[in-house]
């Protein structure tokens, strides 16, 4: 206890100080040469000049980092724009039509096979591998057709989008490129 006392006769501005850091002070208060003050209230802190260079340099790195970027997004999309050629799913979709052209001829001998049949002719062909053929080559029409339809709108909707969208991110890097 002599030892509380010495100390407080010792330093006598400690011993009127309201706090002695920020976290004696209640709420948002702040400790300021000795009192708790409001935070919102603007105190004197010395700012060195070294450390307005580290944020341009901080700063710089970020432009080059978003002008990199853009350069990156602008490569993939006019890559992206040259691989949305139309002949890929016309191809497809001719494909699907020339399947499904076997599958009718292949229902209408299946037809013919059963017709044979029924007449008891004796060089009629078995009609379940006409209507095996049929199933097949129409399932296998009507995938391509539907997968060609798809990939055509995809392409056609990015041949549509990506023009604009290259032309944009041109422009911000202009803007990126041309700033300091």
């Amino acid at each position: 206890m002599r030892l509380l006392w010495g100390l407080l006769l010792l330093c006598p501005t400690l011993a009127l100080a309201e706090c002695t850091k920020d976290t004696d002070c209640k709420g948002d208060r702040i400790c300021t040469e000795g009192k708790c003050v409001d935070s919102d209230v603007p105190h004197a802190e010395p700012q060195p000049a070294a450390v307005s260079a580290p944020v341009s340099a901080v700063a710089q790195a970020d432009r080059i980092a978003r002008i990199t970027q853009l350069r990156g997004e602008v490569i993939d999309m006019k890559a992206d724009l040259h691989d949305a050629d139309l002949p890929s799913p016309i191809i497809k979709l001719v494909l699907g039509t020339g399947l499904a052209a076997v599958a009718i001829w292949s229902f209408s001998a299946y037809g013919q096979a059963v017709d044979c049949q029924f007449y008891a002719n004796a060089t009629c062909a078995n009609p379940t591998t006409y209507l095996v053929g049929t199933i097949l080559a129409g399932a296998g029409a009507l995938a391509l057709l539907i997968y060609g339809g798809v990939q055509l709108r995809l392409h056609l909707t990015a041949r549509q989008r990506l023009p604009g969208e290259i032309r944009s991110k041109e422009e911000q890097l202009r803007i990126l490129e041309g700033s300091p």
